[in-house]
């Protein structure tokens, strides 16, 4: 993980909810980043001759490189698979960030200097250039950085929708990795992971995009679990099988096949 921390700007005495000072932020974040995704430090200590790092300016080569990877590993899926391909690849960072830093640091996360690092394998990795003092607060703080989450993906959103990518579609695809991060929550969290999801999706106008539902277990039990409404579209690509939330599969199908497989890890 690379934190560049030059530049940073201070914090902001109006925003209440701002508690850490920059490095602090920084530090905290990069730990709980780690802790959520513990199978990417390998890959984040592994030495990529290729990597590079893909801010504002450098967004259009980077879509087009990974339109092209998409293109050349599953030639047959077609261009509906290659621009939610890339739109998923540029986007869970920033999302999965401004979770951890509202549910873990309770702090919101300027993301206008957020660097993502493009590998040969895919992008993944981060840093921030600078720390732009945030605004003084309006709303919640998660109205506040969904704000933030918007600004930075609506340049992505505008250039792929130029190469004929469906807004809809990325709008579904942001919402299910909102609320599938958020279900990892769901057990030893003292969170509202139902009102939590309602807050997320209402704050980036993605009421309608994803669900969740309540899958009832054995020993009178439930668990939550992703209720989608948008295909990833990796059923296009040869030979793949559907995912178990794919919502191209019969709801009831889904429901009883999760309902077996979480049984039979009690």
């Amino acid at each position: 993980m690379a934190i560049d921390q030059k530049s940073l700007g201070s914090k902001s005495p109006a925003s209440a909810a701002t508690t850490l000072d920059a490095s602090s932020l920084l530090a905290q974040l990069n730990t709980e980043y780690q802790r959520f995704l513990p199978g990417l430090t390998p890959l984040l200590n592994k030495q990529d001759p290729d990597a590079r790092w893909v801010g504002s300016a450098d967004l259009d080569n980077c879509i087009s490189d990974l339109l092209v990877i998409a293109e050349q590993q599953n030639p047959e899926a077609g261009p509906h698979y290659w621009h939610a391909y890339a739109w998923s690849t540029l986007s869970w960072q920033p999302a999965v960030l401004s979770l951890l830093a509202v549910h873990r640091l309770h702090s919101e996360l300027p993301l206008a200097g957020l660097e993502q690092q493009q590998r040969s394998e895919g992008v993944y990795g981060y840093r921030i250039r600078s720390l732009i003092p945030p605004a003084p607060p309006q709303g919640s703080l998660i109205e506040r950085q969904a704000g933030l989450l918007q600004a930075y993906l609506e340049p992505i959103f505008a250039r792929l929708e130029s190469r004929a990518f469906k807004r809809r579609l990325g709008e579904g695809l942001l919402a299910d990795r909102i609320l599938g991060c958020l279900l990892q929550w769901q057990q030893g969290q003292d969170l509202n992971i139902t009102e939590l999801a309602s807050q997320w999706l209402s704050a980036l106008n993605l009421e309608n995009a994803s669900r969740l539902m309540s899958i009832p277990l054995q020993q009178d039990r439930e668990v939550l679990a992703l209720d989608r409404k948008t295909c990833c579209q990796y059923f296009r690509c040869q030979s793949a099988e559907p995912c178990p939330t794919c919502p191209r599969i019969p709801r009831q199908r889904r429901i009883n096949q999760l309902r077996q497989e979480w049984n039979t890890d009690v």
